[in-house]
Parts: structure tokens; C-alpha cells; sequence
């Protein structure tokens, strides 16, 4: 479902933010937070890689309950930046937003391209009334 041409560069970014998580981990500081039925069931689960956010925030926080520091995900306004920032550049003269891709990837991954309810399932969003 993932286009040919973001392939690569997700490769990249994600090794990229390996690296940071192994460096944090190095550090002693590499742990996300886990509801806690979960990180009673899979204690270690909180260091390993798979459980690590694939946008990580460029700094740490303290958590309260536990004194650790964690690296939590980006914050929604970075992202939602980023997209303006790329669209300005892009000299795109209609108004979007990071929801905008959400509608635009289900209608362009549909065979056909006919309606773009089929595809609305594979993004878990409710069906048009």
C-alpha cells in the first residue's frame, strides 16, 4: 500500500532512528510509555525497538510517575509545520493539512478509482452517510 518512492527514504529515516534509539538506549534512556497491563506483560517491551516511535521527538521529558527521562513522539504542530511548509514550497495554491493526505492516498490506492469508500476501511474511518 506504501508507494514505490517513499520506500527509500522510510528505510532511511527509520535507520536513522535506530541509531538515535540505540544511542538513548546506550544512555540508559531509550523507554516508551506503556499502558500498564502491557509493560507488566512485557517488561522489556518499553526498550525494544519495535515499541519505539517512528517520529520521535527531538527531546526528552521527565516521567512523573516513574522519574524516568523518554523520548515521546513529535508533537502533532511539528508535523502539521512541516506539511505547510513543503506545500508553500511546492507553490501549491490550495489550502491543505496532514488530514488532506489521509483523503487524497485512499482515493489514489483504489483500482479504478471510482469511490473512495472501499479504501476507507483500510484507514479505519466510517463510511460516508
Amino acid at each position: 500500500m506504501l508507494p514505490e518512492t517513499a520506500k527509500g527514504p522510510l528505510r532511511e529515516h527509520l535507520a536513522r532512528v535506530r541509531q538515535i534509539h540505540e544511542r538513548d538506549l546506550a544512555a540508559g534512556y531509550s523507554r516508551v510509555s506503556l499502558p500498564y497491563a502491557l509493560a507488566r506483560k512485557y517488561p522489556n517491551a518499553a526498550t525494544d525497538w519495535g515499541w519505539q516511535w517512528v517520529f520521535p521527538a527531538t527531546r526528552f521529558y521527565r516521567d512523573h510517575e516513574t522519574g524516568q527521562r523518554r523520548r515521546h513522539h513529535l508533537h502533532e504542530t511539528v508535523v502539521q509545520r512541516a506539511v505547510k511548509e513543503a506545500i508553500r514550497r511546492a507553490g501549491v495554491a490550495k489550502p491543505a493539512s496532514p488530514h488532506t493526505f489521509r483523503h487524497y492516498s485512499g482515493f489514489r490506492t483504489m483500482p479504478g478509482r471510482a469511490t473512495v469508500v472501499p479504501s476507507m476501511a483500510c484507514f479505519r474511518v466510517a463510511r460516508p452517510a
